[in-house]
């Protein structure tokens, strides 16, 4: 086999390699999350009044505080798990959701301002979780 040969030979193995990856990817790629919102239903869940927060609201149910760590070790309401906002969808996070999920318990997340309570929880909604 001359010297061309064995570099076509070699050059169309790694193209094919590459080729099939990338075929691959593409068949295995993962779904995508079905806890999306868009701006208008964001906007709307955000000025429903029937979501304010009462004493009588969190009786019973699991509050998840988060804020960072800083502000929660300030202050914190009893019982509250503290999970900040960039931490919601770790894996420890969604392990917590799910044992709540399968106890049939209800958590409510909550922060220093409503704004920040609600853009984070939209994408745990599909864990039952309620924004405040």
């Amino acid at each position: 086999m001359n010297r061309f040969l064995k570099n076509k030979t070699a050059w169309i193995g790694s193209f094919g390699t590459i080729l099939l990856l990338i075929v691959l990817a593409i068949f295995f790629r993962p779904n995508p999350p079905d806890y999306k919102f868009n701006r208008t239903q964001t906007l709307l869940l955000m000025k429903d009044s029937s979501l304010a927060i009462t004493v009588n609201t969190v009786t019973g149910k699991q509050l998840i505080d988060i804020r960072q760590a800083e502000s929660y070790a300030q202050s914190h309401a009893q019982n509250a798990v503290n999970i900040p906002a960039r931490q919601l969808l770790d894996k420890e996070s969604i392990k917590l959701f799910k044992e709540l999920k399968s106890e049939g318990k209800v958590a409510v997340c909550m922060a220093a301002a409503s704004c920040r309570s609600f853009h984070p929880g939209f994408c745990c909604n599909s864990w039952g979780i309620q924004m405040y």
